[in-house]
């Protein structure tokens, strides 16, 4: 047996070939596009997100706390920083539970029951 290199896949030398061919090419190239699009930038992302950390803790940016009831927006607040966030959400939440009326008992029955 002589000593060739074994052909291990391959389109052929058809016009079958050829076209299967073309049509894989035509497939491809846009995939490659997007896929080369999203890699470029995924790096520019990563590139940044130190310098994006540096800021976020040497100048916090103040961001909106909402209170939604039933899609309904009641007030928001602007607060600055995690831990001033974090309080603040308990201040309102500890609010909130205190003004809220209060359900009947599901053991008491109602006065207009018959």
């Amino acid at each position: 047996m002589p000593d060739m290199p074994v052909d291990i896949g391959g389109l052929g030398d058809d016009p079958i070939s050829a076209v299967i061919g073309i049509f894989l090419l035509i497939l491809a190239i846009p995939a490659l596009i997007v896929i080369t699009i999203l890699l470029a930038e995924l790096l520019i992302l990563i590139a940044l997100l130190p310098l994006f950390l540096v800021l976020r803790a040497v100048a916090p940016v103040p961001w909106t706390i909402e209170v939604r009831r039933r899609w309904k927006l009641e007030r928001e607040e602007q607060v600055r920083g995690w831990g001033a966030s974090r309080a603040r959400i308990q201040d309102i939440a500890s609010e909130l539970r205190l003004r809220a009326p209060q359900k009947p008992d599901a053991a008491e029955p109602a006065a207009d029951a018959v």
